[in-house]
C-alpha cells in the first residue's frame, strides 16, 4: 500500500497517538494527580514538601524529586505575566528550561487547566513528538517504515524516559529534539531549501530553550554522526551547499533563543553558575553498576523488560552483520551512537576514559554534573539497530509490508505490556 507523503504523516501521527496513550494512560485518566513511575523495588516516600525516592534492597540515598520545584517556576511565570513582566529567570544551575517554564506559564495563564495538568501534559506531549521525531529520522535514513516506526516506539517507550518523569526533571525528559535535529540536517543534505534551514534553525533553537546539556553533548556527537554518515557514503554532507545552510540554520538558532542565551551568560560570567569538577562526577560505580545504564534498554531493575530490549538488541545486531553492506553503512553511525553515548555515559572513570579526556579539554562539560545523560543518544542508537531486526521482513523497498506490520505490532505489543508489567503506576496528590 502506497501513501502520499501528507497522508503517511497523519498515518503515523495517529499511530503515535495512539502508542502515547497507550503508554501514558494512567496520566490521562487523572491528569490532576502526579504518576510516580518506578520498578516496584523502588521506595517513594512523602514528605511535607518534598518526595523522595529510594531503592530498599540496595540502602540507596534517597533522591528528591523535583516536581514541585518546577511546577512552581510554571505559577511564577503566570503570575510575572499577569503582572507584565518578563515571565522567566534564568536558573543559575540549568534544572528550569524556560521552554516547559515559558511555555506553561502562559498555558496556565490563558487555560482553566491547573499546574498538574499543563506538568503532564507537557510530558505526554513531550514522549510522542519523541517518537514522531525518530521516525522522521530514521525513515529519512533508512527509508524503511517498519523500522523506523519500531525505532521510534523503543525510544520513546524506554525506562530513561520514564525515570526523568518521576524525578520530575523537565529539562532531561525532553529526549524530542535530539531526532528532530538529526532529520533535519538529513533533510538538507538533499533539501538546502529556506523550509528545511529554517527547520533546523527552529530545532536548535527549541534544543538550547530546553536542556542545555543535551545541547552541549549534542555539539561533539553531531560532528561525530556527520564524519561517520560522510564515510560510509552520505557525500553530500561534504558539498558546499549542504555546509552553508547548516551555517545559516546554526545562526538561526542562536539568533532564535539570544535573548536566553544573552542572558544565561551574564549569570555564568557573574559566577552564579556551579561548576564541577572532574572528581565530581568521577565514579567507578558507573561502570560496574547496571542501575547507572538502564536507560539504554529500560531498567535493570525490570528483568523482563530488561531481557526483551537485550533479544532485541541482539537480534537487531545479527540483522546489521548479515544485511547487504548498503544498509551496513546506513546503521554504522546508530551503532556508532550507541557506543559512543553508553562509554561516554559512564563518565571520568579513569584518567583515560573518553569522558576525562573530554572534559580536559572540552570546557563546557563543566557546568553539568551525571554524564548518564548522555544516554538519549545511546538510547536512539540502540532503538534503531534493535529496530534493524524487522530488515529480513522489509526489504521490499519503502512501502508497508503485510509480513513487516504483523510484527511491528507483535513487537510493540509486547513493548507496551512490558512497560506497564514492570512499573508501577501510582498516583500521588499535592
Amino acid at each position: 500500500m502506497r501513501l502520499t507523503t501528507m497522508n503517511q504523516t497523519a498515518v503515523v501521527s495517529l499511530a503515535f497517538l495512539v502508542v502515547t496513550v497507550l503508554l501514558t494512560w494512567p496520566i490521562l485518566l487523572q491528569p490532576g494527580q502526579i504518576y510516580l513511575t518506578a520498578p516496584a523495588e523502588y521506595e517513594i516516600v512523602q514528605s511535607s514538601d518534598y518526595w523522595y525516592v529510594g531503592h530498599t534492597e540496595q540502602q540507596r540515598e534517597d533522591l528528591i524529586l523535583d516536581h514541585h520545584v518546577h511546577m512552581g517556576a510554571v505559577e511564577e511565570a503566570a503570575e510575572r505575566l499577569r503582572n507584565g513582566r518578563i515571565p522567566y529567570e534564568v536558573d543559575p544551575d540549568y534544572a528550569l528550561p524556560p521552554s516547559y517554564v515559558f511555555l506553561g506559564g502562559i498555558v496556565l495563564l490563558l487555560s482553566p487547566l491547573s499546574t498538574i495538568v499543563v506538568h503532564n501534559s507537557f510530558f505526554v506531549v513531550a514522549v510522542f513528538l519523541a517518537g514522531v521525531f525518530t521516525f522522521l529520522f530514521v525513515y529519512e535514513v533508512l527509508q524503511d517504515r517498519e523500522v523506523a516506526f519500531l525505532a521510534g516506539v523503543l525510544y520513546m517507550s524506554s525506562f530513561y524516559v520514564f525515570g526523568t518523569y518521576m524525578l520530575g526533571h523537565t529539562n532531561q525528559w525532553q529526549i524530542q529534539w535530539i531526532p528532530l535535529i538529526l532529520f533535519a540536517v538529513e533533510r538538507l543534505r538533499t533539501r538546502t531549501g529556506g523550509r528545511t534551514i529554517a527547520l533546523l534553525a527552529g530545532a536548535f533553537g527549541l534544543q538550547v530553550l530546553s536542556s542545555e546539556q543535551y545541547t552541549v553533548y549534542l555539539s561533539f556527537v553531531l560532528p561525530l554522526y556527520l564524519a561517520v554518515r560522510s564515510l560510509c557514503g552520505a557525500r553530500r554532507f561534504r558539498r558546499r551547499s549542504f555546509a552553508k545552510g547548516f551555517a545559516a540554520a546554526l545562526i538561526g538558532g542562536v539568533i532564535l533563543s539570544s535573548p536566553y542565551l544573552v542572558a544565561r551568560g551574564r549569570v555564568a560570567t557573574s559566577g552564579a553558575t556551579t561548576t564541577y569538577s572532574i572528581a565530581t562526577n568521577a565514579f567507578w560505580g558507573n561502570v560496574v553498576e547496571l542501575w547507572n545504564l538502564p536507560g539504554v534498554f529500560f531498567a535493570a531493575d525490570a528483568p523482563l523488560q530488561f531481557l526483551f530490549r537485550l533479544v532485541l538488541l541482539f537480534l537487531g545486531t545479527v540483522a546489521f552483520v548479515t544485511t547487504t553492506s548498503r544498509r551496513q553503512r546506513q546503521l554504522l553511525p546508530f551503532v556508532v551512537l550507541f557506543g559512543v553515548g553508553l562509554i561516554m555515559a559512564w563518565g571520568p572513570f579513569s584518567d583515560w576514559a573518553p569522558y576525562a579526556i573530554l572534559y580536559r579539554h572540552y570546557p563546557l562539560l563543566e557546568y553539568f554534573r551525571t554524564p548518564y545523560r548522555m544516554l538519549p543518544f545511546a538510547l536512539l542508537g540502540t532503538s534503531t539497530l534493535s529496530a534493524a531486526t524487522l530488515l529480513a521482513v522489509t526489504e521490499s523497498g519503502d512501502t508497508w509490508t503485510g509480513r513487516g506490520v504483523f510484527i511491528t505490532a507483535v513487537l510493540i505489543s509486547i513493548q507496551l505490556v512490558l512497560v506497564h508489567y514492570s512499573l508501577q503506576f501510582t498516583a500521588y496528590s499535592i
